[in-house]
């Protein structure tokens, strides 16, 4: 990586530089609110600088280690795949940042907004870079509480809620709320609903996962990602593992309802039009760029 830095600091920046927006804001409104673009510029570079190093290397550490037990690491996985896709979500967050310095600089509460998308950035950072289930997972419910925050970031909004005249009104969810920021408030805790029953499932099938292998890595061989007919083959694999048990199908199919939830697919999908109740730059990071 660019002058010999660890990787982790990819994920450590921008997890802990949200930590700090807080701080910063208590000295400096202006570069609290550049704190997040700050941070993820940084980020985006490094992201850039993994190109190079492309199937070179996979660091490794022990998050927790008990002999004959138990033994997570914590990874990166530096494939193609992942390193591509940590400098596109690098890469529009820190575009979508930029934005919203101005586009947020008269609303209030900007410490706990430029948290929760500084938060959601390293959350996807972890999700996509992370060599096993478990780490990704933790990724991937950061971005899950932190959407949750972003889109009902607006709950303080005391104004009636605005209506379309057309005759749309008699149907419109907005009539169900006195408050604009009610409204905000619902949509918030839906899309966190909603999509928690795609992640419940998704949980059930990484543990499935791990109770029938194991294990939770992506790669258990020195047989590329690519290759599914050695995969198959090779009975040291989690995949040959459960096709022999007969768990293939079942498990793939829990993982994926945890995608389904997130990407607001059917039958998941009822979050997602609510879900633009959030400020503009929250919408283009959740929906546009990153998460659905």
């Amino acid at each position: 990586m660019l002058f010999g830095l660890p990787y982790y600091l990819i994920l450590v920046i921008p997890l802990g530089g949200s930590l700090l927006v807080p701080v910063v804001g208590r000295f400096s409104e202006k570069l609290r609110d550049w704190t997040p673009a700050i941070f993820m510029g940084i980020t985006m570079i490094l992201c850039w600088s993994l190109l190079p190093d492309i199937g070179t290397d996979n660091p490794s550490w022990h998050w927790i280690n008990i002999p004959g037990v138990l033994v997570i690491p914590f990874g990166m996985l530096l494939d193609s795949l992942s390193v591509i896709m940590s400098i596109l979500a690098s890469t529009l967050c820190f575009l979508i940042f930029v934005y919203s310095t101005e586009y947020m600089a008269h609303e209030g509460d900007r410490n706990r907004f430029f948290f929760l998308m500084l938060a959601f950035g390293g959350g996807m950072l972890t999700l996509v870079l992370s060599n096993n289930l478990l780490i990704g997972f933790i990724g991937w419910e950061i971005m899950g509480f932190c959407s949750y925050g972003l889109i009902g970031f607006w709950n303080d909004k005391r104004n009636p809620p605005e209506v379309d005249p057309t005759g749309y009104e008699q149907t419109n969810p907005l009539l169900q709320f006195e408050t604009e920021g009610a409204y905000n408030s619902y949509a918030g805790t839906k899309a966190f609903i909603v999509t928690r029953i795609g992640d419940a499932l998704m949980l059930g099938g990484i543990l499935l996962l791990f109770i029938f292998t194991g294990t939770f890595m992506f790669e258990t061989t020195n047989l590329g990602a690519g290759d599914l007919a050695g995969i198959a083959q090779n009975s040291n694999t989690w995949w040959s593992t459960l096709v022999g048990l007969g768990m293939l199908l079942p498990v793939f199919i829990l993982i994926f309802a945890g995608a389904i939830g997130k990407s607001g697919q059917v039958p998941l999908q009822v979050w997602l039009p609510e879900a633009m109740a959030g400020p503009t730059s929250v919408s283009a990071l959740i929906h546009a760029a990153t998460m659905v």
